[in-house]
Formats: C-alpha cells, structure tokens, sequence
C-alpha cells in the first residue's frame, strides 16, 4: 500500500503499524491510501516522482480491499480471473443527484434557484462551496448550515439534492474471497438537471480465490460528498 501526502512525499507501507508511524510525522497533513496498482496517482497527489520505501506486499487482497474501506474510499474496481472489470461499493455514496442549487444572498438574507452549467467535475465543488459560503455568512458550524441549507431546498425545489446507494458486504474464509454484489460497470447517468449512478450488470453473492484478483483501484465518482461535516447532516436527515 501507498501512503501518499498531499503535495509532500509518498511512501510504501507494509503493516498499519508503519502506517501509523507514518502518519504520527505528518500527523496535522492531508493525505490519501491508494494501492500498490495506482502509483501514479499517488505521485501526482504528493506531487513527487519517486515513492519511498519499499514493498514486500504483506496486505493480500482482502487486506487491501479493507484498507481501501478503513480509508472511506467509495468505490473499487479489479480484474478478475477471466480479465474482466468488477466494480465494488467500499462504503455508501452520498452523492449529488442535480444541478440544480440555491445561491445564498447575504444582503437579502434569502436563497435564489440556480441551475449549474459549468464544468461536471467541478459539480459537487460548486454545491459544498454554497454551503460553505451560507455557513460563514451566518457565522454557523458547517453541519448547522447543511441542515439548514437542505431545508430551504427542500422547500424550493421539492426533493433533496442527494441519492445513495449502499455499500456491499465483503468477506474471506481462509482463501476465498465473497462479495455481496459486483458491478461490470458503474456510469453517471444525466440529462440537463438530473443525475443518477448506476451500476451495470450486477451480480449478487459472487465467490473469488483471494488470488484470483487483481489490479485493485480506487475508481472515482466525482459527484459525492466527501465533507464530513456535510455527510453528517445528510445522514441525520436520511
């Protein structure tokens, strides 16, 4: 596994106890985990060329997949025994199902309806930002302005700007690995408002020798919330 520092350093880890020696250094720095398969994007996140250390990969593919979940990655991908793509959900997605938002006017002290026409990966951005903006306007804690803020959208638009889909259970029994439920692949469905993620092909109680694995990454949905502030007032209103 890779331990990458945001705009720092990266280095290999073999055992969480080298993790958490390394985080105790760089214990006030933003960081991210990524796989021994995805290392230039943990160059490209710490912003380095070489990663340090060395790996003796310790963590076999449960261990992997349970860091990856420790770490709140949503979604992994691998290949499998037959050179096929699966995609696993690590942990429920929040994710942002409009473009539709509320633009706070702090020298009305009221909300007005816009619709986002910007750049798509900057969607999810451009929502935490208005909230953000609503919360230092009004001098509220991030989770304070999030209730609030979904409040009045509600009452704007009539739905809540969020969906979910829940994660997958994952399990090992000596060496075999089980999955609750697989995808063949995973889109972002949308017109001009509304969007939607959807996995494809979905199969359900699916069984792999741990070695049958392989090419373990983080695959990226860009449209969900990560703030935890924010994941916390969608959860309490879920």
């Amino acid at each position: 596994m890779i331990l990458a520092i945001r705009d720092k350093k990266a280095y290999y880890y073999n055992t969480l106890e080298e993790k958490l020696e390394l985080l105790e250094h760089y214990k006030f720095s933003e960081y991210k985990v990524f796989t021994n398969d995805d290392v230039l994007s943990a160059k490209i996140y710490s912003d380095v060329e070489k990663v340090k250390g060395f790996c003796t990969n310790e963590f076999n593919n449960y261990d992997i997949l349970q860091e990856l979940c420790l770490e709140n990655i949503s979604v992994a991908k691998f290949i499998d025994n037959e050179n096929f793509y699966k995609f696993v959900i690590l942990n429920d997605i929040y994710y942002l199902n409009t473009r539709e938002y509320l633009e706070y006017d702090h020298s009305k002290d009221t909300f007005v309806k816009a619709i986002y026409t910007s750049y798509y990966h900057n969607l999810i951005k451009n929502m935490c930002n208005k909230i953000y903006y609503f919360s230092h306007c009004n001098s509220l804690s991030i989770k304070e302005a999030t209730h609030m803020y979904f409040k009045e959208y509600y009452l704007n638009f009539g739905y809540f700007p969020w969906s979910i889909i829940k994660k997958s259970s994952i399990a090992t029994d000596e060496d075999e690995l089980y999955f609750e439920r697989l995808a063949d692949d995973i889109i972002i469905a949308r017109d001009d408002i509304k969007q939607k993620v959807e996995l494809r092909k979905i199969s359900n109680r699916v069984f792999y020798n741990i070695n049958e694995i392989n090419t373990i990454k983080e695959e990226n949905i860009f449209i969900n919330f990560k703030d935890e502030e924010i994941l916390k007032a969608i959860k309490e209103n879920h």
